[in-house]
């Protein structure tokens, strides 16, 4: 996610109404563009820094933006990112405005000032100049006082009766990086046939998990905890963690179908998990807000149950840009999928999810390109699969550092692994490995 700055950036030298038309037109440098926008906005380790930025674009310097940015090809389909003199056909402007195919807004939650935005295109227009990082940078003012969307209130609980709201409520501080957990038993006591879930929170949130962490057996006390510290104390969340619901919009509705409920075990333990960046120079209160509403347990025609696949043979070399790890496997009973997710470490660039039947790949179901924030794809229809059909699933690997890369819980480790919920509720359904590879090339 990039961060948003709403600058005005101004003339590089300050001159008199008689320099003023000469100035007006001066071609922006990427320089310019970098120290005023580009490294103050996008370079944060959960965007666009650190050993494996966001859709392998690095914003964190002159060097690294110019490779990454200029003729180089879009993770939309027959996209460049910028192509020298050609605003219009350039990603980077495309996805100030909205999305491209499945590349999201930019900046994610936040719009740039139309004047930085006619930077940009004034500096594509004119070729795309790099610059030099030692040129003063143009002044900027201050971000605007951020004002929200929407409040807690917005969305109230169920009606008694009808459903339970979970929820976190946390501050990010000015210029800085969040990510909490906020752990809490559900006010249920009984068993409770979850139908519709609905979700409501502040604009700009990198992204929103709700874990049922009561399934884990795990002895972590009620509240507020910094995610990094719980994810390290108990590698179980990051291997066996059930996620049973996840958003990165400000408004969202998961439906099961007709007549199927997600029954939830009275009081549940669970997590709801929230990662924000502030780039505003105030601090920020931040929430999230997941109202489950039930349905009558006379109208419950059927459950839903889940399952993992995972590859626990990972080798990702040193020192290499394209490493694949994949698997294909095969449901032993016939299932109807209702919702796909993937999950990796920090290394993997992407991954990418078909349907395998009569032993060939078929059509495309998922793709994530966001380590960090895997979505829950809702299947609507569900995907019927019967015995003998399943998944294949890659995992696409970069990795810079030294050292060979294996599988593990550690931040320094790996993973490649898909989830999927379905129906019936059979919980001897499983998606049996049926072959597995890996290398540079994909098969």
């Amino acid at each position: 996610m990039q961060r948003a700055v709403l600058l005005a950036l101004t003339l590089l030298v300050a001159c008199d109404d008689t320099c003023g038309d000469a100035r007006s037109t001066e071609v922006p440098t990427l320089a310019a563009l970098q120290a005023s926008v580009l490294g103050p906005s996008c370079a944060f380790p959960a965007c666009h820094a650190g050993p494996n930025p966001k859709n392998g674009l690095d914003l964190s310097s002159l060097s690294a933006s110019a490779a990454g940015l200029v003729g180089v090809a879009g993770q939309a389909a027959g996209t460049t990112r910028v192509v020298p003199g050609d605003p219009d056909a350039s990603l980077l402007l495309q996805v100030f405005d909205g999305p491209v195919g499945d590349v999201r807004q930019m900046p994610l939650g936040f719009e740039l000032s139309p004047e930085t935005r006619a930077r940009f295109r004034a500096w594509i227009a004119g070729g795309a100049p790099l610059g030099t990082a030692d040129e003063p940078p143009p002044p900027a003012e201050e971000l605007p006082p951020y004002v929200a969307d929407f409040t807690p209130e917005d969305l109230p609980p169920p009606a008694p009766g009808e459903g339970f709201q979970m929820g976190i409520d946390t501050v990010a501080p000015a210029g800085q990086e969040i990510w909490k957990c906020a752990i809490a038993h559900l006010p249920t006591d009984v068993a409770t046939p979850v139908h519709r879930v609905t979700s409501l929170q502040t604009r700009g949130v990198h992204h929103m998990d709700v874990m049922a962490l009561g399934l884990l057996g795990l002895d972590i006390e009620d509240g507020m905890y910094d995610c990094d510290d719980l994810y390290r104390q108990y590698t179980e969340l990051m291997e066996e963690g059930i996620f049973i619901f996840a958003s990165q919009n400000e408004r969202e509705e998961l439906t099961l179908p007709e007549g199927i409920a997600a029954t939830l075990p009275p009081g549940l333990q669970v997590m709801v998990e929230l990662h924000f960046v502030n780039p505003f120079p105030q601090d920020i209160p931040v929430f999230s807000r997941v109202n489950g509403y039930t349905m009558s347990p006379a109208d419950v025609r059927g459950g839903i149950w889940g399952s993992a696949v995972r590859d626990r043979d990972i080798n990702v070399p040193p020192q290499t840009d394209r490493h694949y790890e994949w698997i294909r496997c095969e449901m032993n009973h016939p299932v109807d999928v209702i919702i796909l997710s993937s999950h990796t470490h920090q290394l993997a660039e992407y991954v990418d999810v078909y349907r395998w039947s009569g032993g060939q790949r078929r059509e495309p179901l998922y793709e994530n390109r966001d380590w960090h924030a895997p979505p829950l794809k809702q299947l609507d229809p569900p995907l019927h699969l019967d015995a003998g059909e399943g998944f294949e699933f890659r995992c696409h690997y970069r990795n810079p550092t030294d050292s060979l890369v294996n599988w593990g819980f550690g931040a320094q480790d790996e993973m490649c692994q898909i989830a999927f919920v379905h129906t019936p509720l059979d919980l001897g359904a499983r998606c049996e490995i049926v072959e597995e590879g890996a290398g540079p090339t994909l098969p």
